[in-house]
């Protein structure tokens, strides 16, 4: 998460924006909201972690309240930040209709909002983790099937959101 290393992270983003290098932040949303107003002038376009929209589950699996995250993306929209909301999908944990329907209440509220990219959770940083000694207790999940990702798009572009899969525009 860039934003945890805010010092060194805004004079970096301050000095590209200088020599006018375009600025793409990837954030999961766990950052103050102080710092929008100081984002919001320096990136041209965040890719926005929504890792689920279950209060208890996402504090559960990321320990950062589901509220904070979703106000931090609205605040950013309404700076006029274009965002793309990112979600992992993972079967039996937040690959149901239900997440669909909140990421599309979510996407509602929002103007500048490009699409929602879908991700299909995979296990292939466990292994590395695991080499690297810090991963002891880390869980593998089930990696989710092409039919149910199709599912989930179509659900969420049956109520209008453009949703991205595969890193493409999802038509079907």
């Amino acid at each position: 998460e860039p934003t945890m290393q805010t010092d060194g992270f805004l004079e970096l983003m301050g000095e590209a924006k200088k020599h006018t290098i375009n600025i793409c932040l990837e954030t999961c949303g766990a950052f103050p909201d102080w710092l929008v107003p100081i984002l919001a002038p320096l990136v041209d376009l965040v890719l926005f972690d929504v890792k689920d929209t279950d209060e208890e589950r996402h504090r559960h699996n990321t320990g950062f309240e589901l509220k904070r995250v979703v106000e931090r993306l609205v605040q950013l929209d309404k700076w006029k930040v274009p965002t793309v909301m990112r979600c992992i999908l993972i079967p039996d944990v937040n690959l149901f209709p239900e997440h669909a329907l909140a990421l599309v209440k979510i996407y509602s509220k929002l103007h500048w909002c490009l699409c929602i990219e879908l991700l299909p959770y995979h296990p292939l940083g466990l292994s590395k983790g695991q080499r690297l000694g810090n991963m002891e207790n880390a869980v593998s999940y089930q990696q989710p099937s092409e039919s149910q990702l199709v599912s989930f798009a179509r659900l969420l572009s049956f109520h209008g959101v453009p949703v991205k899969l595969y890193g493409s525009r999802f038509s079907g």
